[in-house]
């Protein structure tokens, strides 16, 4: 049997249109015409095709099958190849497909990075570079349980430019050291500011000396999410898994979950009670106008206003590792 791994030719990105629903754009369609063309020369007719349930990955396994003229095969779509899903791993794709796959199939598997290569590591014994948009990846075995047991062999693919890849782990370890440096000294720094009355210039240097820590403090975040196995990554969406890993992932999960996050919290607090008692007259009552407020408590307003942008910024740009 023959399984076609195929990642999803580029996708929209439209505002306000769920990943799920956005669909392949007009490059996306070439790269899977230009995929097509490729398949039609070196591989068998396929008899079955999967996709996952985004609709850029169903559009995708669709043309490839109107490129062959098998308008009639199914598209079946999995849950273990979609993004979100708490399906995941060779188990739960062999539980989705083993009643549709035999002996002698060439099965076509549109879907996304990171699960495809994932699933071929699996089913291969062999870890193997991303597979770029509108790529291919063949897999053979003789059995559906020589791919059960990692005995299937990558076979090609498409296109060969893409078999390089680079380990960047010490790299993202020197950057994620780097954050956590620069993230501390910019803390004592506004520390130092606040030890004495500031003048409104200096307030306003603290303020861009948080807006700094905060993004060095997401962006280690985000690098140690980069440096994560691929095997212990979550699905994007679903909370982390700590059963199966072993007991250095569990307890590393646990730290970070129960420690690591409620002390960063806690520091957020603090800080922003430092600057809630700048400017303000503890002998005075608390203003019961919303623009006494304002003008007493006006360092901490902006202070919130800093640490939430930093939070939008973060959301927006963190790696979404189990969408693609």
């Amino acid at each position: 049997m023959k399984l076609l791994f195929i990642r999803h030719g580029s996708r929209e990105r439209k505002a306000g249109v769920r990943d799920a629903a956005q669909p392949l754009k007009r490059e996306g369609k070439a790269e899977v015409y230009r995929l097509s063309g490729v398949l039609t020369q070196v591989c068998d007719e396929p008899t079955k095709c999967f996709s996952s349930k985004y609709t850029h990955a169903n559009d995708a396994a669709r043309l490839l099958l109107d490129a062959r003229g098998l308008q009639q095969l199914q598209v079946v779509e999995l849950d273990s190849l979609t993004p979100g899903s708490a399906l995941d791993g060779i188990g739960a794709f062999l539980g989705e497909t083993q009643s549709h796959i035999k002996a002698g199939d060439v099965a076509m598997v549109v879907g996304h990075e990171p699960r495809l290569g994932q699933l071929i590591a699996e089913m291969t014994s062999t870890r193997i570079p991303p597979i770029c948009r509108g790529g291919v990846v063949c897999v053979e075995a003789a059995t559906l349980a020589d791919i059960t047991v990692g005995l299937g062999k990558v076979a090609w693919r498409w296109p060969v430019g893409d078999a390089g890849g680079v380990d960047l782990t010490e790299k993202l370890t020197s950057k994620m050291e780097v954050s956590g440096v620069l993230a501390g000294l910019t803390l004592a720094t506004v520390a130092v500011l606040f030890a004495a009355k500031p003048s409104a210039l200096q307030v306003i240097s603290a303020l861009f000396l948080t807006l700094g820590a905060g993004l060095f403090v997401a962006s280690l975040y985000i690098y140690d999410r980069l440096l994560m196995p691929a095997a212990f990554r979550p699905a994007d969406g679903a909370g982390p898994s700590i059963g199966g890993n072993g007991v250095v992932h569990y307890h590393m999960v646990r730290a970070w979950e129960r420690v690591f996050s409620p002390g960063l919290a806690a520091a957020v607090i603090g800080y922003v009670l430092m600057f809630a008692g700048i400017g303000a007259d503890s002998s005075k009552p608390i203003p019961s106008s919303v623009l006494g407020l304002v003008d007493t408590y006006w360092p901490l307003l902006l202070c919130l206003a800093v640490v939430a942008g930093v939070v939008l910024v973060y959301r927006a740009l963190r790696p979404r590792l189990g969408v693609d």
